[in-house]
């Protein structure tokens, strides 16, 4: 807390990944350096999610056995979810 340049120094490796990967938008994600998109595993849901972590993951956590929900996520600052159903994405 006593250094005022330690917020800068975490914002500059930000800006340095954002630059060495191409990023233009946010959000961005990558996984295991390759860029994923939310919509080829079914949207911005909570299921899209949990099925990009367990199909990146070489060991499959717990939580890939659980299903959850399909409703999409709000795509602006919200206090819950947009409330209209997705699909459901694979591995493949």
């Amino acid at each position: 807390m006593t250094d005022s340049s330690r917020g800068l120094a975490y914002a500059q490796v930000d800006f340095d990944s954002q630059d060495s990967y191409g990023v233009t938008g946010s959000p961005t994600l990558f996984i295991n350096g390759t860029s994923v998109s939310e919509y080829d595993f079914g949207g911005r849901t909570a299921e899209a999610a949990r099925t990009i972590i367990c199909c990146a993951s070489n060991e499959q956590p717990e939580a890939c056995s659980t299903s959850l929900t399909n409703d999409s996520a709000a795509t602006g600052f919200s206090e819950d979810y947009a409330g209209t159903s997705g699909s459901s994405g694979s591995c493949n």
